[in-house]
């Protein structure tokens, strides 16, 4: 079964990667240059991957916040001090 399971993320590699990295990539990249050192991905591939969802999943969180405010408000309501102080330094320095 790890057997199977090892083929699966060698042959898919690369698009595990790019999901990864869209929600969240730090241990995606550190696993995806371990695999390039070893020979198991090519790391020009690998960082296009990471760099690319590492893009979307910014430019996803980033519209989701923008266009979706009042629910993300109403999610963060215990770290309403936190929320107030950024947005003073929104209004102090701008966005």
């Amino acid at each position: 079964m790890s057997e199977t399971f090892l083929s699966l993320i060698l042959e898919y590699s690369y698009l595990i990667l790019f999901v990864w990295c869209i929600f969240e990539g730090e241990v995606a990249l550190i696993a995806s240059g371990v695999f390039s050192h070893t020979g198991q991905m090519y790391y020009l591939f690998a960082l296009i991957a990471g760099t690319l969802g590492g893009m979307a999943g910014d430019i996803f969180w980033y519209s989701t916040g923008r266009f979706n405010k009042k629910y993300a408000l109403k999610i963060l309501k215990s770290h309403r001090r936190e929320v107030a102080l950024a947005r003073i330094q929104v209004y102090r320095y701008g966005a």
